[in-house]
Parts: structure tokens; C-alpha cells; sequence
């Protein structure tokens, strides 16, 4: 029997039964390796050292706290031991035991994911608002029961318009995998309203997840740009922070339409813009992978803003704009000008049928200023039953707001299907991945 995703929770027992029914490897179902796929958490040895970690974090007290806090309290306790018994020491391989653990225990819920300090990846750049338009109209001029206690005349009921915004249709970001670019990328993500997260290197999973619970927020579709540098690290971030999100996407049940599209630095760049490359360190275990693929070298991303000022932005300009509607402030701005001319229309024939009443009013505030204190009581109730009286009429036009509806984004033309694709079945996205990586 077959499941699809809809049917089964993907987990570790899912893809080694899938594997088994289906006559395919393991590694045939997932996209990292064994020990770094999320939806391959699960072996005896992760829920061990997950449970350990899980005891551990609970004991130290089940707050944000960075996870290198914990390593040093382990060491100082002197006796600690790792989930195989071994003595826990201030070591590279302890280090590395407790991240792994670490990560098991959150993708196994056995902790909060989203309970840790993560001090390694730079804060998100916030720039993207996802504010909804909703346009409306309001009538002012209205008078309390306090009615007139100082001069001047009041101001006469009139219209305000709010609620007139250019609700893009996408929730943008761009992820780098280094802050170097900042000075260029930040002032270009807050031009098009897109959030900007760097790193140092692949994203964290409380970076990822972070950015989950934002989409969940924005409630729209959501495309994601990668920068990185070009060489084999740079080719697999993208793929594992796809895959990272596809985790959360697919383990918190979410109705998502996210899409991941690595678009700097790409070979076609490489060769366009004739960027020199480096050699590729040989302790680097993808290099012949990547160099059978690519050609020799690896490119730094610094490289492209150096020799050609100004070709990063262009080129991210151009992806964004694919669907950020760049026109749209305007033809937001000109609608809510049409209807606060209209309403203003409206508001000049209401008034003139109150003119000789006004004036009158006007008249007699300025007469009754000299005994203002006797008669200003009186005044009052017979100014604000006429101020109602306008409201209403007033009011009766409000749902002109109706008639101008503000305008929306123009329709996005999509880059393509993505690296990620939240729309994607399971083995779908398997593929996808593993076509961007030359595996298919």
C-alpha cells in the first residue's frame, strides 16, 4: 500500500517502509545525508541522544538559551555523560554530539523548535508589511455631550479617508548566506518591502522556522530569492534550507504556497559577467561533483559586486519585480484620490443645503462670546442636533467607498516551479531537489 502525504505523516518510519514497499534506497526518498535530512530524524540514535537532550534542556531550565551555554554548563559539571555513556568534555566531538542532539530533539517536538537563541544567524531584516487593504470611509464632526467649551467654531462634519494601501500580492524575502552584502542588499530589500535574512553559512533551523511562522502570518504566497556564493556549499544551502522549510511546512499541516528560487550566483552569471574563479580546496568532498558539473573554480559572491557595481542589484531588481508590482503605490494613491474627490463633491452639495444654518451659527458664536457662559449651554445642544443631522446625510454616501475599490497587483509572472515548491507532492519535491543537485 502507498500513502501520500495527505494520507501518512513523512517521518523516518514512513520513507524506510516506503523504501522497503517501493524496492528503493533510503537514500532514493530524502535529499541530505541520513544524518542531516529532517524527515529522516528518527533512528534509535537520534531518539536517544534527542530524549538526552530533551531531559538535559528541560533540567537546565526550558529557556531561549544558546546552545553553546549548554556545552559550557555540561563541561562544568564535571560528571556529565552523552546518551552512549561516554564522558561529556570540552571537546569538537562533544560540541558536535550535543548540536546533533540538539537538532534531533527538535525535529522529534521532543523540545520547542522555536525555544533557542541563535546568536550565529543575523537578525531578519524586517521590510515586508503584508498589511491588507481595506479601504473605508469615516465621518467626522461629531459633538459630545460636553458639547462647545472653547473657541473657535468648530470645524464642519466633513470625509477622511483611510485604509488605502498597495497590498502587494507576494510576501518577498532574499536570503544570503553571508552579511558582506549588506550595504547593498538592505537598501534594495527595503525598496521592494522584501525581508532580508543573512547568515554565516547554511540557516539554522530557528532561522527557518522563524520564517515559517512569518509566512503563516503574511497569509499569501511567499517567494523566497537565495544568494550565494558559487562552489558547493553554495549550491547545497538553498537545498537545505528548502528542505528545512518543507519540514515545517509539512509537519505543522500548513496550506502554504511557498517557492525557493536560488538566483545568485549561477553559472550562466559566472560566464557572463567573466568572473574569475579560485580553486576549490580539495579536503572539499563535493568539489568533483561540483567541478564536473561547473567547470573549475568556485566564485565568491563579493566577486560580482567588485568588478561590476551595481549588476547584484539589477539582477535581484529583476527577479523581485516579477512579482512585486512596482506600479501599483501609484494607481493605490490615484484611486483614493478619485473617491476623496467624489466625496468632496458630495460634501459641498450636503453643506450647501445647510449654508444659511451655518452662517447663522457662525453669527450668533460670534455674538454669544461676550455672555458665553450663560448661553453656551443651550447653544450647544442646538448646534450638535444640527452637526447630527449632517452626519446622517453624510453617512449615507460612505458606502461610495464601494465604487472604488482599491486597485490590486498586477498578475506576477512566476520565475518558474522553484527549487521548493510548497505546492509539490513528497517524491515531487525529491526530484526537484535532486535535479538542481545533477542527481536526477
Amino acid at each position: 500500500m502507498s500513502y501520500t502525504f495527505e494520507e501518512q505523516r513523512i517521518d523516518y518510519g514512513w520513507i524506510k517502509q516506503m523504501a522497503k514497499q517501493q524496492g528503493v534506497s533510503v537514500n532514493d526518498l530524502i535529499v541530505l545525508a541520513p544524518q542531516n535530512d529532517p524527515f529522516y530524524t528518527g533512528t534509535p540514535t537520534d531518539v536517544a541522544s534527542g530524549q538526552w537532550f530533551a531531559e538535559l534542556w528541560h533540567h537546565i531550565g526550558d529557556e531561549r538559551m544558546h546552545i553553546r551555554r549548554v556545552h559550557y554548563w555540561l563541561v562544568s559539571q564535571g560528571t556529565a555523560k552523552l546518551s552512549n555513556g561516554k564522558p561529556y568534555e570540552n571537546t569538537v566531538e562533544c560540541w558536535d554530539a550535543l548540536n546533533a542532539a540538539s537538532k534531533a530533539a527538535r525535529y522529534l517536538e521532543l523540545v520547542d523548535p522555536g525555544a533557542f537563541n541563535d546568536r550565529r544567524t543575523p537578525e531578519t531584516m524586517i521590510y515586508a508589511t503584508d498589511r491588507k487593504a481595506e479601504p473605508y470611509v469615516a465621518v467626522n464632526g461629531y459633538l459630545s455631550r460636553a458639547g462647545i467649551t472653547l473657541p473657535p467654531f468648530p470645524e464642519l462634519p466633513d470625509y477622511s479617508v483611510y485604509g488605502y494601501y498597495p497590498e502587494q500580492a507576494y510576501h518577498l524575502e532574499v536570503w544570503c548566506e553571508k552579511s558582506t552584502m549588506n550595504d547593498v542588499l538592505g537598501p534594495l530589500c527595503e525598496r521592494y518591502n522584501a525581508n532580508l535574512q543573512t547568515g554565516m553559512g547554511e540557516m539554522s533551523i530557528t532561522a527557518t522556522l522563524a520564517l515559517v511562522h512569518r509566512l503563516q502570518q503574511a497569509n499569501k504566497p511567499a517567494r523566497i530569492l537565495y544568494v550565494s556564493d558559487f562552489d558547493p556549499a553554495g549550491q547545497s544551502m538553498p537545498v537545505a534550507m528548502s528542505r528545512k522549510i518543507e519540514y515545517f511546512v509539512r509537519r505543522f499541516g500548513l496550506d502554504l504556497d511557498i517557492r525557493v528560487f536560488p538566483v545568485v550566483l549561477t553559472l550562466e552569471q559566472v560566464q557572463h559577467y567573466q568572473l574569475p574563479r579560485t580553486p576549490i580546496k580539495e579536503t572539499e568532498r563535493r568539489r568533483g561533483g561540483f567541478e564536473a558539473r561547473h567547470g573549475e573554480g568556485a566564485v565568491e559572491l563579493d566577486a560580482l559586486e567588485a568588478l561590476y557595481p551595481g549588476a547584484l542589484t539589477a539582477i535581484l531588481s529583476e527577479h523581485i519585480e516579477q512579482y512585486y508590482d512596482v506600479s501599483l503605490a501609484e494607481r493605490v494613491k490615484q484611486q483614493q484620490r478619485a473617491l476623496e474627490q467624489q466625496l468632496s463633491t458630495q460634501w459641498e452639495w450636503v453643506i450647501r443645503g445647510y449654508e444659511d444654518l451655518i452662517q447663522a451659527f457662525r453669527d450668533e458664536y460670534e455674538s454669544i462670546q461676550v455672555d458665553v457662559e450663560q448661553r453656551l449651554g443651550d447653544f450647544s445642544d442646538r448646534l450638535r442636533g444640527v452637526w447630527h443631522d449632517i452626519r446622517l446625510e453624510l453617512e449615507r454616501d460612505r458606502d461610495l467607498v464601494d465604487q472604488y475599490p482599491a486597485p490590486g497587483p498586477e498578475e506576477a509572472v512566476e520565475l518558474g516551479d522553484g527549487l521548493y515548491n510548497s505546492e509539490r507532492m513528497y517524491v515531487e519535491q525529491i526530484e526537484a531537489y535532486k535535479q538542481f543537485q545533477g542527481r536526477s
